[in-house]
């Protein structure tokens, strides 16, 4: 399956054609705790691994709906059925592909407009062959243009920049502000108000808050700023962005040609110091920070929570710092959702107290976000605060062509005659020289569809090409990260296959085409995954390879829908009691904690008042934290050499014996596993090549009654559907464990072998959670499905089926969500008396997703059986 990906576009140019690569950032952050789990290979070693302008695209693929022709965020598209061609416009619009305009200036012309002069086919013109190429394929299901965007650059009344600024942002090639820009300064500088900017990926949101933080700083050298960004690499990538800014406000001062308020305000800007600190920071530079009295740090939320904050208590961050603190910029925070977004909101409460308890007034926020359903709700969430949502893109765009790709099915003649083995009909990407990300659904994937990548390239006699590809995830080192964004930056890598991550992050450069294995499970991924090429307003290409899974069928079926679906509203829960204590005693820590007056701050009185409660009854001993909260799991202080960091929470589902690891373009088989130290040992696996191990699981779940003191609530029930089904949500405690282990051939997925653990097994996971369930109709089970082993696989399978379809209702991954079955037993126990089943959130304590699929429970069983109807196979497959 991975391997056609050749087929979508993952194969990289050919190394005489390829112009500098594009960087990443990693997937994941790193921070350090206590329980994760360290894979350490054989004597405790470390495994280490080894263009030109674009033309204007035609106007003639694509009718510009009305909102796009003035800008509007609502994308033009054009549908056109497999095997069909598109109008072209005639003769006129073919002399304009042959046409290739001179680079384009900061204003580009317009689509109608035919370029003066003639050059060679560009990059453009590639990706446009390579779609006709494709249209005759039986594989593609459905063909959608998505129309340029043109620029629009009206801003809000009484918009003005002041002379200074100009100068500044003209002295680093800014020469022009787009709407939603000037929209979210002006509100920002102006208002003096929190702000949200959620518009599409390479839209400018970074210059939209670049520009108050420059007018900001450059007022008051006392002032403070932090700026927090997802990922390691991207702070510092825009560690360098962010210096340009005083460097030219440095030279501009010192040229003589200023003098007064303009001379004043561009030595305030000058002055302006931007440093990085997060886990890899020095010692040394930690000093500096301190010394210098550092106006604008770039960090993430781990170092705020874990270094910022209490370093009040430690005065490396003193009274002064906290005081004068005027901006918090987050970026990409529509990933501050679930379990980690509300860790991070209740830092952002934490922030603002402490804040207010050294008298000042409190930071405002500016946030940038995908194009999410609720970007206004969710910084409310996040920060307390109500800012001015920014949503209508002013940034230009070039077309963009989706292809949706169903593989032939395993077996099938079509795949044993060469779709997968070839690299397509003589327009592939290679031959195009079309550059690509290559997003996978999965970490695990990531190695093994690099691999299956090169093993074509190298059966097709490309070695100059394999190097070329690469691999980019969670769980690498932090030399092993900077070696492949070295390699990416110099031009060396031209396809990189990476997790859903480098949806986000640093300026990958002018990439022409993302190849999407699995279909992206939010709108607001697969727009912001697709939108990481035709950075640069040429034509681009986005290819959805689907997989096996029952969305994807859906979608197959669907696949209008796919690219007509709503943007998803991001979900937390700030007052999450679980969550919520842990950072109150971090608050305790910080400063003194007054519950009467910060009750409200912390959004939920009951756990102020237990908290009170607690330090009455311990109040001989110090309320305090060794700060192990983890907003994500983190690393393992071991001693010894780890190949890679696997997530605590589960860890077992992915760390067992007889697995086989895949790191890099590396196997290893793990021989043993020490629950007590949560260390696994493993050797380079050479017996079981070519192979994908799983796991057998069981989960128990058993839902818990009303218990006010330990804050479960009464579960909540309703009646939904035809059949009149009784539904209730509440609480659950889960208990998951690895009982078992199979092994698969990776191509043909035959069994080649398993392996029982003892009982009761690896647990894996023990936790209370959000769960909805509902009873199968007595109907059923005593009258149409009395076969136990039928109803049992019944049942597993509509409980497998709806967890693969919750994320069309919710945001959130189908691993955030997971479903068990128990089946109720007659009183005299002799006879099966029914069946319930569960889905349940996967993070302890929940985050509000089995509500919200309770809330949505007969819309996610009518496209479950709708899926489940429009599947070709008899008997149940891994489409439905």
């Amino acid at each position: 399956m991975e391997a056609l990906l050749l087929r979508a576009g993952v194969v990289p140019p050919d190394a005489q054609g390829g112009d500098a690569a594009a960087q990443t950032a990693p997937d994941g952050q790193d921070t350090d705790s206590d329980d994760g789990i360290a894979v350490i290979g054989a004597r405790g070693k470390r495994i280490t691994p080894g263009s030109g302008s674009r033309p204007e695209p035609p106007p003639t693929f694509a009718t510009p709906a009305r909102g796009a022709a003035r800008g509007g965020t609502t994308p033009a598209r054009v549908r056109i059925a497999p095997g069909s061609t598109p109008r072209t416009g005639g003769s006129s619009a073919r002399k304009k592909r042959r046409h290739d305009p001179r680079p384009t200036p900061p204003s580009i012309p317009r689509p109608t407009q035919r370029p003066a002069t003639s050059a060679p086919a560009s990059p453009g013109d590639d990706v446009r062959a390579y779609v006709e190429s494709l249209r005759s394929k039986p594989q593609v299901k459905h063909v959608e243009w998505i129309a340029p965007a043109e620029e629009r650059c009206d801003g809000p009344s009484g918009f003005k920049l002041d002379e200074a600024t100009r100068l500044v942002l003209q002295e680093v090639g800014v020469t022009k502000l787009y709407s939603h820009q000037k929209e979210a300064i002006h509100a920002a500088t102006k208002g003096k108000r929190s702000v949200v900017i959620a518009t599409p990926t390479a839209s400018g949101k970074s210059l939209a808050y670049a520009v108050p933080l420059l007018q900001r700083l450059g007022e008051k050298r006392s002032s403070r700023a932090i700026v927090l960004f997802p990922l390691k690499a991207l702070a510092n990538d825009q560690l360098a962005k962010f210096r340009k800014f005083p460097e030219a406000a440095e030279r501009l001062a010192e040229s003589g040609a200023y003098e007064g308020s303009t001379l004043k305000k561009l030595r305030g800007m000058a002055s302006i110091t931007v440093r990085t600190l997060d886990g890899d920071t020095k010692e040394s530079d930690r000093v500096v920070i301190k010394s210098e009295k550092t106006q604008l740090l770039l960090t993430n939320p781990d170092s705020l929570h874990h270094y910022l904050l209490p370093g009040y208590q430690s005065k490396k961050f003193t009274k002064t710092f906290w005081q004068h603190l005027e901006l918090v910029v987050v970026d990409e925070a529509h990933t501050c959702r679930g379990v980690f977004g509300s860790h991070v909101a209740n830092v952002f409460r934490r922030v603002i107290r402490l804040c207010r308890a050294c008298d000042g007034p409190g930071p405002e926020f500016i946030c940038t976000s995908a194009t999410i359903d609720n970007p206004a709700q969710l910084v409310k969430q996040l920060t307390t605060k109500d800012p001015v949502a920014v949503t209508r893109n002013g940034a230009p765009s070039g077309e963009k062509a989706m292809i949706l790709w169903q593989p032939p099915e395993l077996g099938s003649i079509a795949a044993e005659d060469g779709s997968i083995a070839e690299n397509g009909n003589g327009a592939s990407l290679v031959q195009n020289r079309i550059r690509c990300l290559a997003f996978v659904y999965a970490r695990k994937l990531t190695e093994s569809v690099c691999r299956d990548v090169k093993a074509i390239l190298l059966k097709a006699g490309r070695q100059d090409l394999i190097a070329r590809v690469d691999s980019y995830r969670g769980g690498y080192d932090a030399d092993l990260r900077r070696n492949l964004e070295g390699r990416l930056a110099s031009g060396e890598v031209s396809c990189l296959v990476c997790t859903s991550a480098l949806e986000m992050g640093i300026d990958v450069g002018d990439l022409d085409a993302t190849v999407h294995v699995g279909v992206p499970e939010t709108a607001a991924a697969m727009w912001q995954q697709a939108g990481r090429a035709g950075r640069r307003l040429g034509c681009s290409l986005a290819v959805v390879v689907a997989c096996e899974r029952p969305l994807d069928s859906f979608y197959c079926s669907h696949p209008e829908a796919l690219f007509r679906r709503s943007a998803e509203a991001a979900l937390i829960d700030p007052s999450n009691p679980a969550i919520l204590e842990q950072h109150l005693a971090c608050a305790a820590f910080e400063t003194p904690i007054d519950v009467k007056n910060e009750a409200d701050l912390f959004d939920h009185p009951e756990a102020a008042r237990a908290y009170r409660e607690q330090a009455a009854r311990n109040k001989d001993e110090a309320v305090r934290t060794p700060f192990l909260v983890a907003l994500k799991s983190q690393d393992v202080k071991t001693g010894a050499k780890v190949i890679e960091k696997v997530e605590a929470h589960r860890a077992m589902s992915r760390v067992y014996e007889g697995c086989v690891y895949l790191f890099q373009d590396r196997q290893y088989l793990v021989e043993a596993l020490d629950e007590r130290t949560r260390t696994a040992r493993c050797r380079t696996n050479s017996a079981h090549r070519n192979e994908s191990t799983h796991p057998k699981s069981h989960e128990s779940v058993t839902e818990l009654d009303a218990d006010p003191p330990r804050g479960i609530a009464a579960p909540r029930r309703r009646r939904v559907g035809y059949a009149n089904v009784r539904c209730s949500v509440g609480r659950a405690r889960v208990v998951e464990r690895v009982v078992g282990m199979v092994a698969k051939d990776q191509y043909t997925f035959e069994v080649r072998r398993e392996r029982a653990y003892p009982p009761p097994g690896l647990l894996s996971a023990d936790f209370v959670t959000d769960a909805v369930w509902w009873d199968l109709p007595d109907e059923i089970v005593r009258h149409k499905i009395t076969d136990t082993g039928v109803l049992a696989r019944a049942t597993f399978g509509v409980v497998n089926l709806c967890v693969a379809l919750v994320p069309a209702f919710a945001m959130c991954d189908a691993r955030d969500v997971q479903g068990a079955v128990r089946f109720l037993r007659s009183e005299s126990g002799d006879e099966c008396a029914g069946a319930r089943m569960y889905l349940y959130d996967t993070c302890p304590k929940g985050v509000g997703l089995a509500p919200k699929a309770y809330e949505s429970l007969e819309s996610l069983w009518e496209r479950a059986l709708k899926t489940v109807s429009e599947c070709p196979c008899a008997s149940g497959c891994p489409s439905c």
